[in-house]
């Protein structure tokens, strides 16, 4: 295995409604947890196919448009660099002031369709106080792009979007 000298730390802040987004990374560890399929080759097509024959639908989820939405952090995996299955993903939530972090709310979707994997995420990850962190996911090798949302306890729904460049 390789060690990686270097960690590159990119951030995005995304507030819904304002066209600011939070995105930060850091270099991916080894996963310890067993693998298990985030998107199966048949969903990857699937998403391909529907985005190239022109089927995708906006999602129809209503956004909270205030400065109170709170802020999603994907820091891992890295938006800078393809990663090898199997790879790991942290997301961080930071609410607005004193409100707190709605677990329920959570979702995941995949692709133009929208393919919603949060049961699958919520299967194998779990929550560490305001991070969501899910260890030995497997995914086909390509570009696969996920809209992660959730709301804070007063409602205000955020929303960021995370990419993962799978390598073969």
């Amino acid at each position: 295995m390789m060690k990686q000298n270097k960690t590159m730390v990119a951030v995005f802040a995304f507030v819904a409604g304002f066209g600011v987004a939070t995105v930060a990374s850091a270099a991916p560890k080894a996963a310890a947890a067993p693998q298990w399929s985030l998107v199966s080759p048949k969903e990857a097509a699937e998403e391909t196919s529907a985005e190239t024959s022109g089927a995708y639908k906006e999602p129809s989820e209503v956004l909270s448009k205030d400065i109170f939405t709170p802020i999603i952090q994907v820091l891992i995996p890295r938006i800078d660099a393809p990663t090898k299955p199997p790879f790991n993903v942290r997301v961080e939530v930071k609410p607005f002031g004193n409100f707190g972090v709605d677990y329920k709310s959570l979702k995941i979707r995949y692709g133009w369709m929208g393919l919603d994997v949060t049961a699958r995420m919520l299967q194998y990850g779990k929550w560490q106080g305001n991070a969501f962190i899910v260890s030995g996911a497997v995914a086909p090798a390509g570009t696969h792009n996920f809209k992660v949302s959730i709301a804070d306890t007063a409602g205000h729904r955020a929303e960021a979007d995370m990419k993962v460049v799978v390598l073969p």
